[in-house]
């Protein structure tokens, strides 16, 4: 009884000294990360105990609590490397909760699931032994514009010029006082590099001259290496990927390819790596490319409560792949197929295309009865060169497709595959910031995009865009709401291209002659609810689309700074709102908090510079 209340006693001194009790129980069970990660494990028995346990017809296996260097994969001619491949995995879960997996192979991939249904992965965080990037600091810039001088930070790779791990320079800078990213920068590929000193490299480009904003000395400078990925779900279903962390990846973060789909991200996150031994500056990129990558599923991805920070790419892009069509007639026609797209031949018996002209317009749709190779088949006439894909035709496939009906579909037109563009997606009450592209790229139809906070996205943090040309990702998106998402401070970008436009929210096809005409083929988007925070140039852009409604979105401190930004696009960069074609867009109770001094037109049109709407109003408290 006496050593009861002397216990008591003593838990009541700490909580009148301001302890938290469970807080400090806690830490006394649970030790802290250095503790943790004193020893790092041999981890090269992990993937056979796991393949044993799957054989074995187990529905649990549990990597314990700690550190553990994962060795490389075997590499055979012709395959890519993998240090974790596991293939046929059946209603498992491999619970890494606690665990650090540390890759050591720079030039492979970390885990690939192939050909996998209903497994989950719980709680691991991934690690690459060598940051799969670099970085440094601008010391000097050639007058002429021809080049750029670059002192490679201390602990980031020195060989930069090994085209094994940096096949080619594709850079971000970013202010050298504020650390906000700037602009990008890319040199000629192939690029020219030369050490000058081993951590001072020179980089030859012809963009400097023109780059905008201006790089000065001083801007700091991170380019990503060679896209790998972290992991892979290729040809699944039913998969879980669950409070995985991936810390410094190595290209595409989380990618999924091929297979029926219906995969469940939740409470993941993408970020930055850890500091490289001998290492003064923080890391500037998390990932080479993509946060999450989703191609050719049949049922889309769910991703829910995931953090997507620093990533070189798209946070998060869902599509299919356009095949190209070369001949056709009636019922029969032969396509060109990307050969490393995850379907080769584009289509199973039953599925549903689309297809359009060279204009991009939908002309019309029918099911594919019968897909077949044809090798050997020689095309009357290349693909045009806006068709980059399908320019190698050596390494691309033909295929034969018999159509339910016929289809006056001309060469050059595009078809796509409505069954694989991973339909039913949802995108929820994710975090997105700081990333170098676009925060959400759909390509896809029947889809939520719902409750995200996206920030500081360097393109826009919302764009349905189907890239036929560049690098024909399909399709137009159709039946989608976008509701209770919060975009702040996006789309600073100022490169001009054809896939670079200005707004926060995109809606939009381009070719290189322009806006595809209305109506396109985007149709039935909500766009609802919406919070739009100091978001300078048009906060919405719409192109290419039909039955768009824009419903209920507050926009706050919108155009505080100037931009002229989509002038070469026939955009103009003073409009809260600018519509290709008013015809398609409904307009309803949408209301603008604090304009800011460079919003002139609340939304413009081609020939229509102020367009006379009801559906948007300044407040009482904006005036």
């Amino acid at each position: 009884m006496k050593r009861i209340v002397g216990w008591l006693f003593l838990l009541g001194l700490l909580v009148v000294a301001g302890f938290s009790v469970p807080r400090l129980l806690l830490s006394a069970r649970e030790p802290s990360p250095s503790q943790s990660e004193m020893v790092t494990r041999d981890g090269s028995a992990i993937l056979g105990e796991i393949v044993k346990a799957a054989g074995e017809g187990q529905a649990r296996y549990v990597i314990p609590p700690g550190v553990y260097r994962i060795p490389g994969g075997p590499v055979a001619e012709g395959k890519e490397g993998c240090h974790w491949e596991l293939i046929g995995l059946k209603d498992l879960e491999i619970d890494a909760t606690g665990a650090v997996l540390i890759f050591a192979e720079r030039g492979q991939h970390a885990i690939i699931f192939r050909n996998c249904r209903n497994v989950t992965l719980r709680g691991a965080t991934l690690r690459r032994e060598t940051p799969g990037f670099s970085q440094g600091r601008i010391e000097a810039i050639d007058p002429a514009g021809g080049y750029v001088d670059v002192r490679i930070d201390a602990g980031y790779p020195l060989d930069i010029d090994d085209v094994r791990f940096f096949p080619h320079f594709w850079s971000n800078v970013f202010e050298k006082d504020t650390g906000r990213w700037k602009t990008q920068l890319r040199a000629p590929t192939p690029y020219v590099m030369k050490h000058i000193e081993p951590d001072l490299v020179r980089i030859d480009t012809r963009e400097i001259a023109t780059t905008v904003p201006r790089i000065q000395p001083g801007d700091r400078l991170a380019w990503r290496g060679a896209v790998l990925d972290d992991i892979r779900l290729s040809r699944c279903a039913g998969m879980k990927i669950l409070g995985v962390t991936i810390q410094g990846g190595a290209g595409m973060a989380l990618h999924e390819m091929g297979g029926d789909g219906g995969n469940v991200y939740r409470d993941c996150k993408v970020t930055y790596c850890l500091k490289p031994s001998g290492a003064m500056d923080a890391p500037l990129i998390a990932t080479n490319a993509d946060g999450l990558h989703s191609s050719d599923v049949r049922q889309g991805p769910v991703i829910e409560g995931c953090l997507f920070e620093g990533v070189d790419d798209d946070a998060i892009a869902i599509h299919g792949n356009y095949s190209l069509v070369l001949e056709a007639d009636g019922t029969r026609m032969v396509v060109c197929r990307f050969s490393e797209a995850s379907n080769p031949l584009g289509a199973n018996p039953g599925d549903l295309h689309r297809f359009y002209d060279r204009q991009g317009a939908f002309v019309g749709e029918a099911r594919v009865v019968q897909a077949r190779p044809v090798p050997g088949f020689v095309p009357a006439t290349r693909p045009d060169a806006m068709y980059r894909i399908f320019q190698k035709m050596e390494k691309n496939l033909f295929v034969e497709y018999t159509l339910d009906r016929p289809v006056a579909a001309g060469e050059g037109w595009l078809a796509s595959n409505q069954d694989t563009l991973g339909k039913g997606f949802v995108v929820r009450g994710n975090t997105i910031r700081d990333c170098f592209a676009r925060g959400i790229l759909p390509k896809s139809i029947d889809g939520t995009i719902e409750g995200n906070l996206i920030e500081r996205t360097a393109r826009a943090a919302i764009e349905l865009l189907p890239e036929m040309t560049w690098w024909s990702e399909s399709d137009y998106c159709r039946n989608v709401v976008i509701r209770g998402n919060t975009i702040r401070d996006v789309s600073p970008n100022r490169k001009t291209g054809p896939l670079r436009h200005p707004g926060a929210l995109t809606i939009f096809a381009y070719r290189e002659n322009g806006y595809t005409p209305a109506p396109g083929g985007h149709r039935d988007i909500v766009v609802e609810d919406n919070l739009f925070e100091d978001n300078s140039g048009p906060n919405i852009l719409v192109a290419a689309a039909s039955g768009v409604l824009i419903k209920d979105n507050r926009f706050v401190r919108p155009m505080s700074r100037p931009s002229d930004f989509g002038k070469d696009k026939g955009v103009d960069p003073s409009a809260l709102i600018w519509l290709q074609s008013p015809a398609g867009v409904t307009l309803e109770g949408n209301v603008i908090e604090q304009p800011g001094s460079h919003l002139r037109t609340l939304a413009a049109s081609p020939g229509q510079a102020d367009l006379p709407v009801a559906g948007i109003v300044i407040t009482e408290a904006g005036r």
